[in-house]
């Protein structure tokens, strides 16, 4: 009798011992860990991207070589062409300069979703009292857009198109023929951002581009742009963002090869051979 109530005056003991204040503290804390990591609050996330831009100034990336030059329309440029929208012509010379000074891969982060209203017809059509033979003549003339083609036709060149977080029914056009992605693990819908809408440009130079890209940008809380994706989601399927295309025409790949795992997607791009 006696060493049975020996062993009943053990068991609670083992019983607190093994819920003890501090594993009980620990526990309540794990837990708290695990509710901030799937809330993710927004104090949480500005700490995160405050401290990525203190890395980013103690110790930013090393910059080995430049292989992108950015063409940036600026004041200057708008007073020595002129206001914006510029003529398409003015585009496309520029354009075909650029791969005269060796440029591989010419990309436009703009969309053209409207024909050029400065292209001869247009002209023609807004311009009252010309003269019907002048006005025959101007209306003969090739259009904007059709120049702006043929010299898209002939380079290298990957258009911009623009989505949006909401529905513009009168702006949303069809994504151009999708080009080949392959897949390598977990599909990668869930993980990468679905655009309701999208702006295309206009039909006349759209199928004569070398690639098609996405430009859309994702800014953080506090409204500044740290990340860029490379896929975007339209309608289920996948597209490929502005850079990844270009990557994709430079080296003259057909397919672009998506790794993907549970936690993500992991890298995209040409696949090798």
């Amino acid at each position: 009798m006696a060493d049975e109530k020996k062993k009943d005056k053990k068991k609670p003991g083992r019983l607190r011992k093994f819920f003890s204040a501090a594993r009980l503290t620990g526990l309540v804390f794990l837990v708290g860990l695990l509710a901030v990591q799937i809330l993710d609050p927004y104090p949480v996330q500005f700490l995160r991207i405050k401290t990525f831009d203190m890395f980013q100034r103690a110790e930013p990336r090393e910059v080995k070589t430049r292989p992108v030059t950015i063409v940036d329309l600026d004041e200057e440029s708008l007073a020595e062409v002129g206001q914006w929208p510029w003529p398409r012509t003015i585009i496309a010379d520029m354009v075909a300069n650029l791969f005269k000074m060796g440029a591989g891969v010419v990309a436009f982060d703009i969309a053209f979703p409207e024909p050029d209203r400065l292209s001869p017809n247009m002209i023609a059509q807004n311009v009252r009292g010309l003269d019907p033979s002048v006005e025959k003549t101007i209306r003969g003339l090739p259009s904007n857009d059709a120049y702006f083609a043929n010299i898209i036709r002939q380079t290298r060149v990957v258009l911009g198109q623009a989505g949006f977080d909401r529905k513009i029914e009168d702006q949303v056009y069809r994504p151009p023929v999708k080009k080949s992605i392959a897949f390598r693990g977990e599909k990668p819908h869930k993980f990468v951002p679905i655009l309701p809408s999208l702006v295309r440009n206009v039909p006349e130079i759209e199928k004569v581009a070398a690639g098609h890209g996405f430009f859309s940008l994702f800014p953080e809380p506090d409204g500044i742009v740290r990340r860029v994706p490379t896929l975007f989601q339209f309608d289920e399927n996948i597209y490929t963002g502005l850079s990844i295309e270009m990557l994709r025409v430079a080296t003259g790949r057909r397919t672009i090869l998506v790794t993907s795992d549970p936690l993500g997607v992991q890298k995209s791009g040409s696949p090798r051979g």
